[in-house]
């Protein structure tokens, strides 16, 4: 007998277990006709509630039937059985839907459980098998000697029955006594007919132990083959993660060189790095060649990062900052000595009409409207610390700017459409707006 194990589940049945994630419901049978004979019995006719029946797995085992495989199911931690009218519905926790795991539980089962049984069972027959080649020897050769000694007495018989003038109560029963041994040579040729039977039938017995044989070495074959892709992922899923890690160091590499190149001032530059950041994620599913070549960047990186000073260690600082923390450090000096009364400046719109400011000559290319250079970075940076790196135009043109239609122009043209512009922008337009290039 060749039987098949198989697995049915109903499409709804799948697209639903898909979309909940909570399992898939399935049936673990057993058939000796093709799966789609066996579907379209009555009693899966009446199961049918879960769709259209899909295969989604069929082995053949031989002699083996589903009730060894169905106790183990329902001991499995990952498998849930409830008692119902449909004894071959089983509950795969893990299943997403498509039957993988339910093959995956099944082939296990085959693999480790259901071999050692198949092999007692070829043992069993091996032994059976060898028992009834001598039973049937014996019993054959009882036979042959029972023929020839009802052949020499029929001899006898013929011997006797055929001169004339013998007693007719001899022949008598000399012609019983042959259709007595004609009949038991009859029982006798019976027997030899049964004995050949027999030894048909240790033929076949000995051809599925063949079988048998070679589907326990094709189950073996199987379980070696996924001992071997289990291996092979979680080779793969390793390599996987390094890469993940590799091009995750990469990327903030990546990114603090591009803050250390660009400054704090320049989020053109920075937003650079930032692309690059995003390519280097996605060069995960580029080749080995090109894997090959982002290590040479990053030795490069790694280079070029131990010839330039600690960003962990020492802060970078812009021109601009550099310029206040010096007047900082000037004004704290200052404070220490005596220094004259200073007229402050006020800002041009402020100003009142009958006390003009009182003018003051430039003392440098750098000096404009009695301002310096140092004040108007001071005055704009003291009005940008809320948004750091840009100012408003609205509080630069505060800021005493001098020639405010040109200044204004000026800031226009590097303003943002949220009217902002960068601090070395401002700066830059309040050392052009007299037409001066510095």
């Amino acid at each position: 007998m060749d039987n098949k194990i198989y697995i049915v589940a109903g499409e709804r049945i799948m697209k639903l277990a898909h979309v909940e994630g909570k399992g898939l419901y399935a049936n673990v049978g057993q058939t000796s006709r093709q799966v789609s004979e066996r579907l379209r019995d009555d009693d899966y006719k009446r199961k049918a509630a879960g769709g259209a029946w899909k295969v989604l797995f069929s082995q053949n085992v031989g002699d083996l039937s589903d009730k060894v495989i169905h106790p183990i199911l329902k001991a499995h931690p990952r498998v849930r059985w409830e008692n119902s009218d449909n004894t071959e519905e089983f509950l795969f926790l893990d299943d997403p839907g498509d039957g993988s795991e339910a093959r995956k539980i099944v082939n296990q089962i085959l693999s480790t459980r259901c071999v050692p049984l198949l092999k007692a069972e070829n043992e069993r027959l091996q032994k059976e098998i060898v028992s009834l080649q001598e039973r049937l020897a014996i019993e054959n050769e009882k036979l042959q000697k029972e023929i020839v000694s009802l052949q020499e007495r029929l001899t006898i018989v013929d011997d006797v029955i055929g001169p004339t003038g013998v007693d007719v109560e001899k022949v008598v029963a000399a012609v019983q006594e042959r259709e007595d041994l004609l009949a038991r040579l009859g029982k006798s040729e019976a027997a030899v007919k049964n004995f050949r039977s027999v030894e048909a039938e240790c033929s076949t017995l000995k051809n599925s132990m063949i079988d048998l044989e070679s589907k326990v070495k094709n189950l073996r074959s199987v379980e070696a083959e996924r001992s071997t892709l289990k291996n092979s992922v979680i080779d793969l899923e390793s390599k996987v993660k390094n890469q993940k890690i590799f091009f995750a160091v990469l990327a903030a590499i990546l990114f603090l060189v591009g803050r250390f190149w660009a400054g704090e001032s320049h989020l053109e530059d920075l937003a650079k790095a930032q692309q690059e950041r995003d390519i280097a994620y996605s060069a995960l599913s580029t080749s080995d060649a090109q894997l090959k070549d982002l290590q040479a960047k990053m030795a490069k990186v790694e280079t070029t990062q131990k010839s330039e000073p600690d960003l962990g260690k020492k802060p970078v600082t812009t021109p601009v900052r550099q310029k206040k923390q010096k007047e900082k450090r000037q004004e704290v000096k200052a404070q220490s000595e005596p220094t004259p009364a200073v007229q402050p400046v006020m800002p041009q719109e402020f100003k009142a009409p009958s006390a003009p400011a009182p003018t003051v000559q430039p003392t440098n290319p750098h000096e404009n409207a009695g301002q310096t250079l140092r004040q108007f970075e001071a005055c704009i940076y003291n009005e940008a610390v809320k948004f750091e790196k840009y100012v408003s135009v609205s509080d630069v043109m505060s800021c005493n700017v001098g020639n405010t239609l040109e200044m204004k122009k000026c800031l226009v043209g590097y303003s943002t459409a949220a009217g902002y512009v960068k601090l070395a922008d401002a700066v830059s337009c309040w050392q052009r707006r007299d037409g001066w290039e510095y």
